[in-house]
């Protein structure tokens, strides 16, 4: 049986959702991975390697709030009474909170 259209965007919410968040999670993960490195820099370098990884950033920043955005959808379509719809509220609330 093939599952129905709206079942079907909920899956692909819920995919997308999930890849910002774990975008947003590694940029966090790789500003704190690159710190011990930046620490050895002087300050004619740090400022050159700042302007080769701002770009990435940046562009990859937008995740956070786009993540925010899906999971703050994925309730919209998960049925109220049950586990899945508050694991999405709290999953929203986490996002919000970060």
């Amino acid at each position: 049986m093939k599952p129905s259209l709206p079942s079907r965007l909920k899956a692909i919410l819920a995919v997308v959702a999930g890849l910002l968040v774990a975008m947003a999670g590694a940029l966090v993960f790789a500003h704190a991975a690159e710190w011990p490195g930046k620490l050895r820099l002087d300050r004619d370098a740090y400022l050159a390697v700042q302007g080769i990884y701002y770009p990435g950033f940046t562009a990859a920043g937008a995740s956070e709030p786009l993540s925010i955005a899906a999971l703050g959808a994925l309730p919209g379509v998960t049925p109220v009474p049950g586990l899945p719809f508050w694991l999405t509220a709290l999953a929203l609330a986490g996002g919000v909170a970060v």
